[in-house]
């Protein structure tokens, strides 16, 4: 707002008075801009994980533990830890039960499948 002029200084504190956020165009317009790519963002969750990650996420939410995970797939136990760190932080997910009720919610597995 450095290089705000007084007019819009103006016009501003007068839309505070009958308030109005004190927003001028250009904020308005990269808060907006923030919103609609955030949003977009929350819609590519699963699509940004890897083939193996959903199938070790559907694994993860039947109830499967590390070693099950490992043994089922041919994999090492530290290969599915660094799986579900990954899908933790694609996902924005703080733990596995998080990750399972997302795979629930978001129809990556069925009811029936857990």
């Amino acid at each position: 707002m450095k290089d705000l002029d007084a007019t819009d200084l103006f016009d501003l504190l007068s839309g505070v008075a009958r308030g109005e956020p004190a927003m001028t165009r250009a904020m308005a317009g990269k808060f907006l801009k923030s919103v609609a790519n955030r949003m977009a963002d929350e819609g590519k969750g699963e699509q940004a994980l890897s083939e193996r990650e959903l199938l070790v996420l559907r694994l993860v939410a039947s109830g499967a533990g590390n070693q099950e995970i490992a043994e089922k797939l041919s994999i090492s136990v530290n290969t599915v830890k660094t799986h579900l760190k990954n899908i933790l932080e694609k996902l924005q997910l703080e733990n596995r039960t998080q990750a399972a009720t997302y795979a629930l919610t978001h129809g990556l597995v069925s009811p029936r499948d857990t």
